[in-house]
């Protein structure tokens, strides 16, 4: 797979997190253990998590329709990916988990490996 797929692959992954945050916020909200009790959260759970996974998949995107952007583009997902698997574990042990939140690590932690190691051999242009 190359460089630009790898990218293209975890874009288009993180879009669809945020379609699904932004189009159905009350099944998203409850498969992560959230209780939605007011149109004002309803709104707020949408903006955060529909929009941030949204903004990400763009930028994402973006990057890997430029040649000359692909390496920063894996680095800025990379950085973000492992901050976000490295959060999660720490939540895990404090807060307790799920099967849903073990899954999302799971599929953090991979996603942070495979655009690490897209980045590394990832040539400089």
């Amino acid at each position: 797979m190359t460089m630009q797929r790898v990218l293209i692959a975890v874009g288009l992954l993180y879009g669809l997190s945020g379609m699904w945050c932004a189009i159905r916020p009350l099944l998203a909200a409850e498969y992560v253990g959230y209780s939605l009790t007011s149109p004002v959260g309803i709104g707020e759970f949408v903006s955060v998590y529909g929009g941030l996974q949204l903004g990400l998949a763009a930028a994402m995107l973006t990057l890997a329709g430029q040649a000359t952007a692909i390496r920063h583009g894996l680095l800025f997902s990379a950085i973000f990916s492992s901050v976000l698997a490295f959060v999660r574990v720490v939540s895990l042990l404090i807060y307790g988990y799920s099967e849903a939140h073990i899954g999302f690590f799971i599929l953090e932690a991979v996603l942070a490996l495979v655009l690490v190691a897209a980045y590394i051999k990832c040539p400089e242009r």
